[in-house]
């Protein structure tokens, strides 16, 4: 399935256009080649994935709005760590494929708490890769839709659980995996839209979004 979307994260914007201004190898660009000051305004927002295998992808880099929303600091630690168990095999598979068969991703979030408390967050996920191919990188900006994202930090220690809502994968040229996992109805998971590069780029709607 084919068609445009639209996003209202001034940050998704920033990554994406930043990320399209740099030269690519292929399909994506090196990760050496990638300047975090160039998105300074969006950082606190962003997280850089470090994937090994599947099970293997590591939070080199969480900004601090993450970490605010979240009550602790995960930097170092396994990303499938933060999703639940039986989710943690498709998730793994999503994230290493959109690294070594270069595409990039996009959901709105919406995560709820034990204590009842709800966030809404736009993610975008596009590859950087490595010097290697032992390892590859995905850079990802989740940009909170509503006033609760920061939350209150009595709130924000307990457990959360996520839906995904319009997801979106992103053709950079040279298509989709085959075996890109299937979404899963029974875990809420709905088939993704497929859209270029360009009508990711042009997909910037202003309007309603927060400061």
């Amino acid at each position: 399935m084919t068609s445009r979307f639209s996003y209202r994260s001034p940050a998704v914007k920033a990554l994406l256009d930043y990320w399209a201004s740099l030269p690519r190898r292929g399909y994506a660009p090196l990760k050496r080649d990638f300047n975090p000051m160039a998105l300074r305004g969006s950082l606190s927002h962003a997280l850089l994935l470090d994937i090994g295998e599947p099970d293997d992808i590591l939070l080199r880099v969480v900004g601090t709005a993450h970490v605010n929303r979240l009550g602790k600091e995960v930097t170092g630690q396994n990303m499938l760590l933060g999703f639940e168990e039986r989710l943690r095999p498709s998730v793994g598979l999503t994230h290493w494929l959109a690294s070594r068969h270069p595409f990039g991703t996009f959901a709105e979030v919406e995560e709820t708490s034990s204590v009842g408390s709800k966030v809404s967050l736009e993610v975008i996920t596009l590859p950087l890769l490595g010097d290697t191919d032992e390892r590859s990188f995905l850079i990802s900006v989740g940009y909170a839709l509503n006033d609760r994202a920061t939350g209150h930090k009595t709130e924000a220690r307990h457990k959360r659980l996520s839906s995904w809502h319009r997801p979106v994968v992103i053709d950079l040229g040279n298509g989709i995996p085959d075996d890109l996992p299937a979404p899963n109805p029974e875990l809420g998971q709905s088939e993704p839209i497929t859209i270029s590069l360009e009508d990711a780029l042009a997909g910037f709607v202003s309007e309603g979004c927060p400061n």
